[in-house]
């Protein structure tokens, strides 16, 4: 099993599509996923899922009030997938998101022993082939329990000049002491017309800007934010040039 959390500065990068994006991709090529919410501030996969909810939330998992097996459904036939998709929601009450975010560092420390143990059960029981956590923006403890616990961090950026400086000191002030292996998602690019053809030298140039990979450019899309909310685009324009340009992505993060 390998685990990845999507994280980033601020909100609006697209931090959510790209974890959703690359969940049902490879539940698409039949892998088994397990995408949880832990955007506990803002969660929104209440509102992109119309499935049945889990006995409990992934706020109390992480407060240890209940076992990862209530806490996680079963969403592959409602999106027909050849795998497994199993989501994970946060709770967006906003007494929820008011205790979650007066939690102190001892609340961490004993939420991240809680998690790894359950990430061990689903490993154990569903022999997950992936876990994906949507994070919250930002310096969150929750956010930073779910790097610590994942294999691999994606920082999800745009070219915003201010997103670029708040993704910077992120990596200067929390990545560099946490020794995880993390690459940067490039998302929101300016494309040149409707084949979405990128100048080929964006990468390079923000690489050397973060001095972290580049797993990913994803071009802006018009189509992609009218589109948002309503549905999962990858699922209904399976062959549009960006979903062309996320298989790439879900290549190169696979293998990172």
């Amino acid at each position: 099993m390998k685990s990845f959390t999507f994280h980033s500065y601020k909100g609006g990068t697209g931090k959510t599509f790209m974890s959703t994006s690359m969940a049902l991709l490879y539940a698409k090529r039949g892998s088994k996923v397990c995408l949880l919410d832990f955007d506990f501030r803002a969660p929104s996969l209440n509102a992109l899922f119309d499935i049945p909810r889990p006995g409990c939330t992934l706020n109390q998992l992480v407060d240890g009030q209940c076992e990862v097996d209530s806490a996680i459904t079963d969403a592959t036939k409602e999106f027909s997938l050849p795998g497994k998709l199993y989501v994970g929601f946060a709770d967006s009450s906003t007494e929820a998101i008011g205790e979650v975010t007066a939690k102190d560092r001892k609340w961490q420390m004993k939420s991240l022993r809680f998690i790894n143990r359950s990430l061990q059960t689903l490993s154990d029981k569903l022999e997950l082939d992936y876990v994906i956590f949507d994070s919250s923006p930002g310096f969150q403890y929750s956010s930073i329990n779910a790097v610590l616990s994942s294999d691999v961090a994606v920082l999800v950026t745009t070219p915003d000049k201010a997103d670029i400086s708040g993704t910077s000191e992120l990596i200067r002030g929390v990545y560099e002491t946490l020794e995880r292996r993390t690459g940067i998602i490039l998302n929101k690019v300016p494309a040149g017309g409707p084949s979405m053809n990128l100048d080929p030298r964006t990468a390079e140039k923000f690489s050397s800007n973060f001095k972290l990979p580049i797993i990913g450019v994803i071009p802006c899309s018009c189509e992609i934010v009218t589109q948002s909310g309503e549905s999962f685009f990858l699922l209904e324009h399976p062959d549009h040039p960006i979903v062309n340009i996320l298989n790439s992505t879900a290549d190169k993060l696979e293998k990172f």
